[in-house]
């Protein structure tokens, strides 16, 4: 199933979100917007049953980065956030589950060196959000992958 846009943010999808960026006239926004068109593309194609859902943010003030989700809506937990500077890397975060947590609210922060390495850090930071637990289709891929 193709990861779809929160309801929440209107009727434009993710693809033409990155699509309009990736047409502006700013080498960065062009790159950035390339980049998650592609991966897009890569989620698409790994998860063909579980229902992912995306709301554009801005959350560090550089680059609107794409949360991921479980739910559709607003009020759904921000379980992932997935970011591109536009230079071909790609940057996770994802909030730790209460019994791995030092902390309330701990995170986990990594960066992807290429489209490959992220669809393992997607794989993996869905499994440790807690978010997809006992999904098949993800447990699935994560043996497929060796993780």
């Amino acid at each position: 199933m193709p990861i779809k846009k929160s309801s929440d943010q209107g009727p434009e999808s993710l693809e033409q979100f990155y699509t309009s960026l990736a047409q502006k006239d700013f080498v960065f926004f062009i790159a950035v917007g390339k980049e998650m068109l592609a991966f897009l593309e890569m989620v698409n194609g790994l998860f063909l049953e579980t229902q992912l859902w995306g709301q554009i943010s801005q959350v560090n003030q550089v680059v609107d980065s794409l949360i991921i989700q479980n739910e559709d809506g607003n009020d759904a937990e921000p379980l992932l956030i997935v970011e591109s500077l536009g230079m071909g890397d790609y940057h996770f975060q994802y909030k730790m589950m209460p019994d791995k947590s030092p902390w309330n609210f701990a995170k986990v922060r990594g960066s992807a060196k290429n489209i490959e390495e992220a669809k393992r850090y997607l794989l993996i930071a869905m499994r440790e959000s807690g978010g997809w637990a006992s999904n098949i289709e993800l447990e699935r891929l994560l043996e497929e992958h060796r993780l």
